[in-house]
């Protein structure tokens, strides 16, 4: 806020400067020159800097979302992991029954050749045959079991292959996890760096403001003094000069047949009544602090002040400047009613809601609040009349 205060204060000081100009002295005419020419460029400098904010402000929360979005991977890679973990651990409870099997088949077939005549279960199972046909059948029998025995084994390396492809996959997860983790370190650090920058710009603007503040309250002292010396000046001039010419106004004044000129009003007061509420609405959340992602009713970013606002007069908006660009109808700077909005940037990056007289109210950026400022010193690049 009080950047757009030093802001107006030092446009209107230059204004009275200028206004007054014929009756600044040679000698000062110059010193007065060159301290407009400088304000007039560090409030260049302060508007960009402004600008910089507001697009800091849009690259951080970028960053946020992104490491939001990682986040939820490394959630996602985790889970994986325990997943395979539990494969891993079923595969290997079946593999130690099926060795089990196999183990207590042996200790089984070597019991039985003890016992045979020839030493072999198989051999003395082929001679114990009562006939040709019964050989034919034992040798059929002999042949299922060893295939059985094969297939057995087979099922034993099938397992140990897909346990071994399972820990495979386990690595491969734990890998994408690591790339994961290093990716959300250098959003990171992006997002630091980001944040070191925005502070040292801040603290840059924080300077030229108080640089320049007593050259700015000079200025203003001057103007005002000289403005208050041209109206002393001007109406003894039409005392000595016009008495005729006033009393004739006067009278015809007094008879109602001149014509009344309107006095200037204020264009916030033309606005409809419902968008007057919600510029009441806007203006009333001056000086609470910019929050990225916030929408009110302690901070606020400046897409989420305007849906704010608007939703107090039962209008709903998205919480996203470029998705707001497109509810209404586009229209020109010049075009400008109270209540319409106004965007900067293409694509756009920032929203505020103009309130006539050439000022707006938005929520610049992190390390600002809420308030009003001039459309001349940060122009907008188009209105959106909802």
């Amino acid at each position: 806020m009080k950047t757009s205060k030093l802001f107006i204060a030092a446009v209107a000081a230059i204004s009275f400067g200028a206004a007054f100009s014929t009756s600044i002295a040679p000698a000062s005419a110059v010193t007065k020159e060159e301290i407009t020419k400088k304000n007039n460029d560090i409030l260049s400098k302060i508007q960009t800097q402004d600008e910089k904010y507001s697009k800091l402000a849009d690259q951080i929360g970028n960053k946020n979302t992104a490491i939001k979005a990682a986040d939820k991977k490394i959630t996602a890679s985790k889970a994986k992991i325990e997943k395979l973990g539990t494969n891993i651990k079923a595969e290997k409870k079946e593999l130690a029954a099926r060795k089990e099997a196999m183990k207590k088949q042996l200790v089984s077939l070597q019991k039985e050749a003890g016992d045979s005549v020839t030493g072999s279960v198989f051999i003395d199972f082929l001679l114990n045959s009562k006939n040709l046909s019964d050989l034919i059948s034992r040798g059929a029998t002999v042949t299922k079991l060893n295939q059985a025995n094969q297939d057995a084994l087979q099922q034993v390396k099938d397992t140990k292959n897909k346990l071994s492809d399972l820990q495979d996959d386990q690595k491969t997860a734990e890998k994408t996890l690591e790339d994961t983790r290093a990716t959300l370190v250098s959003d990171k650090a992006k997002l630091v760096s980001l944040q070191k920058d925005s502070k040292k710009e801040s603290s840059k603007l924080t300077k030229m403001l108080a640089d320049n503040k007593d050259v700015l309250a000079k200025l203003s002292a001057d103007a005002a003094k000289k403005a208050e010396a041209a109206a002393k000046a001007e109406k003894a001039a039409a005392k000595v000069n016009t008495p005729k010419i006033v009393q004739t106004a006067a009278k015809t004044s007094n008879s109602g047949k001149s014509t009344p000129v309107a006095a200037t009003q204020n264009n916030v007061a033309d606005a409809n009544k419902s968008y007057g509420s919600a510029i009441a609405a806007a203006l009333s959340q001056q000086g609470k602090p910019y929050v990225w992602g916030a929408a009110g009713p302690s901070a606020y970013d400046c897409s989420g002040l305007v849906m704010w606002a608007y939703a107090k007069v039962g209008v709903s908006l998205p919480h996203s400047s470029a998705a707001q660009a497109q509810m209404g109808t586009r229209i020109s700077i010049s075009q400008l009613q109270p209540g319409d909005l106004v965007f900067w940037g293409s694509p756009v990056h920032h929203v505020g809601i103009y309130i006539g007289g050439g000022m707006f109210v938005h929520a610049p950026h992190t390390g600002s609040v809420v308030k009003t400022q001039s459309i001349s010193g940060y122009t907008p690049d188009f209105g959106v009349r909802l």
